[in-house]
C-alpha cells in the first residue's frame, strides 16, 4: 500500500471507529493500550506501527488528522524508526509542529 492510501484507511477508520469498527478499539484485558490491532493513545488516537524486512511504517490518526509513514530502510533492531515516527505524528495532532 502507499502512504496515501493507508492515512485514507485510518480516515475511515477514525470515522467509523464507534460503529463498524468498535471491536478494534476496544481495550484489551491484558494492555489497556491494545485494541484489537490497533494501538490505543491516551490522547484518542489511533495507530498502528508495523515492520518488514527493510521497511517500517505507521498508520495514525486523531480527529481530522491522518498520517502515515513509510520508510524504505529499518534499522538493526526491528522498530528502532517507530519512536520518532510516532512522536512525529503525536507533534503533528497537538499542532506542536504544521507542514
Amino acid at each position: 500500500m502507499r502512504a496515501e492510501e493507508i492515512a485514507r484507511l485510518f480516515m475511515i477508520l477514525e470515522k467509523r471507529k464507534h460503529s463498524w469498527y468498535r471491536l478494534l478499539v476496544v481495550p484489551s484485558n491484558v494492555r489497556r493500550n491494545y485494541g484489537r490491532g490497533v494501538q490505543l493513545g491516551k490522547d484518542g488516537s489511533l495507530y498502528h506501527l508495523g515492520s518488514l524486512a527493510g521497511s517500517e511504517g505507521i498508520g495514525y490518526t486523531k480527529g481530522d488528522l491522518q498520517v502515515a509513514i513509510l520508510t524504505n530502510f529499518r534499522g538493526r533492531e526491528q522498530g528502532q524508526h517507530t519512536v520518532w515516527m510516532h512522536q512525529l505524528c503525536q507533534m503533528l495532532a497537538e499542532n506542536t509542529i504544521t507542514l
